[in-house]
């Protein structure tokens, strides 16, 4: 699907099921119910993709893998910006997930995810929001700001993950949120963390290495 405009579905802007070597280009979703909604799903490239203004999800996927997405905005939709359930082995790059009514991304029983050189930020809920049952996140390069919880939070039970070079300001909650014993071997390398209501750093977890983390307070 190329260099297409989508617009005021009742439905989904596009629905996957059950497919393989899915590629979406340049490609504006906006005014449908999800913009994105799959499962089952592999091999699945989104280059160029605005999703706006959508009633729920921008983009919602559950059990999948193997994605390369690029230069996807997803923007001032009603429910979260990218939510992820089930996925292994995805990279998210040089990207947006601002002005939702929940998280920008959502991420739940995954494993091997990248995301880099993103911004999350103006999210009525958190930033990034590694719910439960995750192992080895990598968020890098990102900056999430002026959430109205926390700007990269681990709920619970996310393991082996990596923030590095993550700047997280003006969020409600805490910058950095490690908020059970059961998210496991985090690590935490040269990110700065301020202006946050709650505080820079909030590390419940077990395990974790902090390296060169700048925290400011005001």
């Amino acid at each position: 699907l190329e260099n297409l405009t989508i617009r005021n579905s009742t439905t989904n802007g596009v629905t996957v099921s059950d497919a393989r070597f899915l590629d979406i280009n340049t490609t504006i979703i906006q005014n449908c119910v999800n913009g994105v909604n799959g499962q089952y799903v592999t091999e699945f490239s989104l280059n160029g993709l605005s999703n706006v203004l959508n009633l729920s999800d921008g983009i919602s996927i559950s059990n999948g893998g193997r994605f390369n997405w690029s230069s996807v905005n997803s923007v001032s939709n009603a429910g979260h910006g990218v939510v992820l359930n089930a996925v292994r082995s995805a990279g998210f790059s040089e990207g947006t997930s601002n002005s939702k009514q929940g998280d920008g991304f959502n991420i739940t029983n995954c494993s091997n995810i990248v995301l880099q050189s993103f911004d999350a930020n103006v999210n009525s809920s958190n930033g990034v929001n590694a719910v439960s049952g995750n192992s080895i996140l990598s968020f890098l390069n990102s900056t999430t700001e002026a959430n109205g919880g926390g700007g990269i939070v681990l709920s619970a039970s996310s393991n082996n993950t990596k923030i590095t070079n993550a700047d997280s300001f003006f969020n409600f909650g805490y910058g950095i949120d490690i908020l059970y014993g059961s998210s496991v071997n985090t690590i935490i390398v040269g990110c700065e963390t301020g202006y946050n209501s709650s505080g820079g750093l909030n590390d419940n977890g077990t395990g974790t290495l902090k390296s060169t983390t700048v925290n400011i307070f005001a």
